[in-house]
């Protein structure tokens, strides 16, 4: 969102990206990254749950000897909200581990298969906590269940139980994702070439069951980082501003004529506050368009603005700590002209200037941060409502 909107910070351009982007996650696929270690079988279930052998048109590269170097979505054949992606193997040349999540942008996906061919290993582990991290939700898949049912009969010939295996690799690694604290995890165990049986129907199942809470997830997460981007995305517009005011406000304070001086910087004064104020979307027209737009009462967000401005003894204070600033400034620097008139003239503006500058800056950015306050205030309610909504 930030990276959209840098620039771009006008308050009805930012809302009118938000709608925009909403609008799209609503039609958009939902992006389902296969993620894992190297050799697992991600690719063969791509192919699988697509319908596809290795040999097929379109199908991901699979077997012994392939490795998957390139990020490639497949869309599902017959659910158009999903694609796949299907990623490196976690820790190969080209993708060493410490720079993986980056390499792989793991932020862009919105659901997550974490697949392994045995035991979870410590890398698994660490790839849910990354998932958990990004506030996404995944599947825990483990392949090769058909071969771990043919070793086992090997080597207990006479004591192999196929259900009770089955049973026990499903305890043990429910258990391990609990210790690992991902106790809401699903656990699959399937074969990528025998669709018909093991989990592989109620992992395709439960993976439809998930699309409205997946898609919903993804426009919650939206909703929280836009709501803070475009805090990050008014200051930025507002910094250089800053200064251009405090100049020309340190220029209008330094005037010899105490009057017009104070005139002319309680003009920028008012104005900065006014610029601040509307930058931050705190106006009335703002707010009920964001409220809108993030799902959330508007009259809550007014409140909490007309709490910090509209309040009489809060709106008092204010009056009054700007009214001291706009008075005292100007003042300031006649009174260092008057403490260093012993000095040569032009070092006495120097000084004075710039001590006006100083104060002037503190001054506009006291209130930009006051301003900047309230946003925040409004925004982590927007979002605490957000994440508060009971699942449908």
């Amino acid at each position: 969102m930030l990276a959209l909107i840098r620039g771009v910070v006008d308050i009805d351009n930012c809302l009118r990206m938000m709608e925009e982007k909403l609008a799209q996650l609503e039609i958009s696929p939902l992006n389902v990254a296969v993620i894992g270690n190297v050799a697992t079988g991600k690719s063969s279930f791509i192919n699988s749950i697509r319908t596809l052998g290795s040999a097929d048109e379109n199908a991901a590269p699979a077997g012994e000897f392939q490795s998957t170097l390139d990020i490639r979505e497949y869309p599902h054949p017959r659910i158009p909200e999903l694609k796949f992606w299907d990623l490196p193997g976690v820790g190969s040349m080209q993708f060493p581990r410490e720079t993986y999540l980056t390499d792989v942008s793991i932020d862009r996906f919105d659901f997550f298969i974490l697949v392994t061919a045995g035991r979870l290993t410590e890398t698994d582990e660490w790839l849910g906590q990354e998932i958990q991290k990004c506030e996404k939700k995944y599947f825990f898949v483990r392949t090769n269940i058909d071969k771990d049912i043919s070793n086992d009969r090997k080597a207990h010939p006479n004591s192999h139980n196929e259900e009770a295996l089955i049973n026990n690799i499903r305890k043990y690694t429910a258990a391990k994702l609990k210790a690992y604290g991902h106790s809401d995890v699903p656990v699959f165990l399937i074969s990528n070439y025998e669709r018909t049986q093991y989990d592989f129907h109620p992992l395709e199942q439960q993976l439809v069951d998930e699309i409205p809470a997946i898609r919903k997830n993804a426009v919650t997460l939206y909703k929280c980082s836009a709501a803070r981007d475009m805090i990050k995305a008014a200051i930025q517009g507002l910094y250089w501003r800053l200064w251009i005011y405090s100049l020309l406000s340190a220029a209008a304070a330094s005037v010899d004529i105490y009057l017009l001086s104070t005139g002319l910087f309680a003009i920028f004064s008012v104005h900065w506050r006014h610029v601040c104020f509307n930058q931050f979307g705190l106006g009335d027209v703002a707010i009920e368009r964001y409220a809108r737009i993030m799902s959330v009462n508007p009259g809550t967000l007014k409140e909490i603005v007309w709490k910090n401005f509209g309040e009489r003894r809060k709106k008092r204070k204010r009056s009054a700590g700007v009214l001291i600033g706009i008075l005292s400034i100007p003042a300031f620097r006649l009174l260092i002209g008057l403490a260093l008139k012993q000095y040569p003239p032009f070092l006495i503006r120097i000084i004075s200037a710039t001590a006006s500058l100083v104060s002037t800056r503190l001054f506009l950015g006291h209130i930009l941060k006051v301003k900047k306050k309230v946003a925040v205030m409004v925004a982590d309610f927007s979002v605490s409502k957000i994440r508060d909504e009971p699942e449908s």
